[in-house]
């Protein structure tokens, strides 16, 4: 069974590379699952990082500051 986050691996980034501070994979993966759990705003997102950061990071890189994606700079 292919991990879900193989799927993200293709789609091509189109963001400018200097600004990117999270992968997309991650964001595209907490997207869905907050779509999920019917979020409706960056500020769900923010929060749903906040509360589930450590278990994220057992299987996504989250390389950049979480406070960015709250401030919608994805």
């Amino acid at each position: 069974m292919k991990s879900p986050m193989s799927y993200f691996s293709n789609i091509r980034d189109p963001r400018i590379e200097r600004t990117r501070e999270h992968d997309l994979e991650d964001i595209l993966f907490i997207a869905i699952a907050l779509i999920i759990c019917v979020a409706e705003s960056w500020y769900d997102m923010e929060e749903f990082g906040k509360a589930k950061e450590e278990w994220l990071k057992t299987f996504l890189r989250l390389p950049g500051d979480s406070k960015v994606v709250a401030r919608g700079g994805v």
